[in-house]
């Protein structure tokens, strides 16, 4: 987690990054790399990358991704988000963020 945000993660064998939806297509140019579609509908800003496929290197690099992406505020203003924010806010107690 990166300023509340997922960044990475593991399922089964895969991991799991968050690219958002600017990086997605080229993320799934790389090696190993697939939609992340354990829900049956594929999410457009995030990849599942097959355990087979990591070294070291890549390990960093996938992690680096998905850092440099949560870590900037304005990338992670996606609607979704924003709206998730303003409606569950209240009922955890806290107060609506700004869209």
């Amino acid at each position: 987690m990166v300023r509340g945000h997922m960044t990475v993660g593991v399922l089964g064998t895969d991991l799991l990054v968050r690219v958002g939806l600017d990086a997605y297509e080229d993320a799934l140019t790389r090696p190993s790399a697939r939609p992340m579609d354990f829900t049956g509908k594929p999410s457009r800003s995030m990849v599942f990358v097959a355990a087979e496929g990591l070294d070291d290197a890549s390990l960093e690099s996938w992690v680096g991704r998905g850092f440099a992406f949560t870590a900037t505020p304005a990338q992670v203003s996606e609607p979704w988000i924003a709206a998730a924010h303003r409606l569950l806010s209240p009922l955890l107690g806290g107060r609506p963020k700004a869209a």
